[in-house]
């Protein structure tokens, strides 16, 4: 077969590693070609920024919790940054070896980019915005499997992070995997080896089997 992208997406602590590495083990045992690919926030250029930016004391905060900076006080600058900073990631370690013909299986994808970008810049005026649209366009051309589990559950696999913050971006991801097509996979209900066999039902319907 071709070549393809399979997106594991959704919050932190829903599973999505977990799932994304058994499936990618699993397609290798079974004779496919598969690299297994990730994106988290603030790529290249946005981190290097980040950074610096984070040794000034009036941008220090809470919007971005790799480099506590405010990055909501740069408005779209610094979203263009962001989204400039992912979209080459997204490029050379998914899109590339997808045309070079793997089955390349995202822990992450474009579509957590998106609500990333949406997240640490304190709104969702991203997703109205040009880059936030083509971003979600470029989201929805693979094939996005979302992995959920509803909110309780997540603040006890993350014990001490933010109930709220946590809470905006599940909102957030349910209404942008909807968006983009995703299947759901809910690792509240179901073990790894469940949710292994669930991902395996999605990839068949898409095309993608063991040889």
């Amino acid at each position: 077969m071709g070549g393809a992208v399979v997106c594991f997406v959704g919050c932190d602590g829903s599973g999505k590693t977990t799932v994304a590495r058994l499936i990618a083990a699993r397609l290798r045992a079974g004779g496919l070609r598969v690299r297994l690919a990730w994106m988290r926030g603030s790529h290249l250029l946005a981190s290097l920024l980040g950074r610096l930016l984070s040794r000034f004391r009036t941008l220090q905060g809470s919007d971005n919790p790799y480099y506590k900076i405010a990055s909501s006080r740069l408005g779209r600058v610094w979203r263009f940054i962001e989204a400039a900073s992912a979209i080459p990631v997204w490029l050379a370690r998914y899109v590339a070896w997808a045309l070079a013909g793997y089955v390349v299986v995202g822990d992450r994808g474009m579509l957590d980019a998106v609500v990333w970008i949406a997240m640490t810049t304190n709104g969702t005026r991203f997703l109205n915005e040009l880059l936030g649209r083509a971003m979600l366009r470029m989201a929805a051309r693979c094939i996005n499997i979302y992995v959920r589990a509803d909110l309780g559950i997540l603040a006890s696999r993350r014990p001490g992070e933010d109930l709220g913050r946590l809470a905006r971006q599940l909102a957030l991801y349910d209404v942008l995997s909807r968006a983009v097509g995703a299947y759901v996979i809910d690792t509240g209900y179901l073990g790894p080896s469940e949710a292994l066999r669930a991902a395996l039902e999605v990839l068949g319907r898409e095309g993608i089997r063991e040889s």
